[in-house]
């Protein structure tokens, strides 16, 4: 999986191979109109890139996701849980997310039932009840939802996940609407200078026509070529100059 740096590294560096290869089809013309009787008196062609205008579709790759479960996760039949809880990639820019769906289904265990956390002993079935907190906060945050309001959905998506109604603290269920607040404004604030990691994505135009819209990222890239003239130095030798 490419990362976002190299991808775009790599259209830098093909639009400098451009400009290069250019300037030696210039140098070789240069040659030919120099020596044939008719070309010496025409004008060398000489393609200069000055600015160039690149918009590059792409999607985050930031983790893989399970497929929402259509029967709840009580689904006796094991053949059929395990066919609908494959691991799919589902990407979608909300890495953030994660970490506070994890941080919640945290804080939300110690009020769940026996049978509720029985249930949610299998490794998998955890999992995919957190992504399906993951996919509510993601949700959520794009419609601009409240941090309570947040939280309501949050509470409701576990109950019908589960098929239970798992009660809630009104204390409890602020210090959930705290978390999430308190985790939007770091996605806010987080510094420049924050070390976020490399970005893995997904460039292929076939595995992006098969994603949802809002799982798309759009860049737009504007690169002005710097070419340098070659001038005589001090020294006698030739030198880059802006």
């Amino acid at each position: 999986m490419p990362k976002l740096n190299s991808v775009i590294a790599s259209i830098l560096d093909s639009l400098d191979s451009a400009q290069h290869k250019s300037n030696l089809t210039t140098s070789q013309l240069a040659e030919q109109y120099r020596t044939d009787n008719t070309l010496k008196y025409l004008q060398l062609p000489n393609a200069v890139m000055s600015e160039v205008d690149i918009t590059l579709r792409y999607a985050i790759n930031s983790y893989s996701n399970p497929v929402m479960l259509k029967k709840s996760l009580t689904e006796s039949n094991d053949a059929t849980l395990a066919k609908e809880a494959k691991f799919t990639p589902k990407v979608l820019n909300r890495t953030a997310n994660r970490t506070v769906a994890e941080n919640l289904y945290a804080k939300l265990e110690p009020n769940l039932s026996r049978n509720a956390k029985e249930i949610l002993a299998d490794s998998t079935k955890k999992e995919i009840l957190i992504s399906r907190i993951q996919d509510t906060l993601y949700t959520s945050g794009k419609n601009q939802k409240s941090a309570d309001d947040t939280t309501t959905a949050v509470l409701k998506t576990i109950n019908e996940s589960l098929s239970e109604n798992n009660e809630v603290a009104t204390a409890e269920k602020k210090a959930l609407t705290d978390l999430i607040a308190n985790a939007r404004q770091r996605v806010f604030t987080v510094s420049a200078s924050e070390d976020i990691g490399d970005l893995d994505v997904i460039i292929d135009a076939n595995a992006l026509a098969d994603m949802p819209e809002e799982a798309i990222q759009t860049l737009h890239i504007t690169t002005k070529m710097q070419n340098y003239r070659w001038i005589e130095g001090d020294t006698g030798e030739f030198v880059p100059v802006d």
